[in-house]
């Protein structure tokens, strides 16, 4: 969630590609990048269904959530115009 400005319809897709832009040049990012996408799905398994079946690797989710953060870290440092859409992760990460 740390990917998102707010929980609004499409956040799965949202965030999978939020973390596709934060890995940008790390590698293995696309591996990370489905992980995370798995992970939202098993999520989403257990608050509709009360279960999952989705396996997801959970060590690399967290590399993904590591790294996206310190990405989304290091771009906010060098954001220098004033967050003003209400959406500052998709400002800084230029995604809006």
């Amino acid at each position: 969630m740390l990917l998102t400005d707010n929980y609004a319809k499409g956040v799965k897709a949202r965030v999978v590609r939020r973390v596709g832009i934060a890995l940008k040049g790390i590698p293995r990012s696309r591996a990370m990048r489905d992980e995370v996408a798995r992970l939202f799905e098993a999520r989403g398994e257990v608050v509709h269904r009360g279960k999952h079946t989705t396996q997801a690797d959970l060590q690399a989710a967290r590399k993904a959530y590591a790294f996206s953060l310190i990405r989304l870290a290091k771009l906010s440092l060098r954001h220098r115009r004033p967050l003003g859409t209400g959406e500052p992760i998709g400002e800084v990460l230029a995604d809006l």
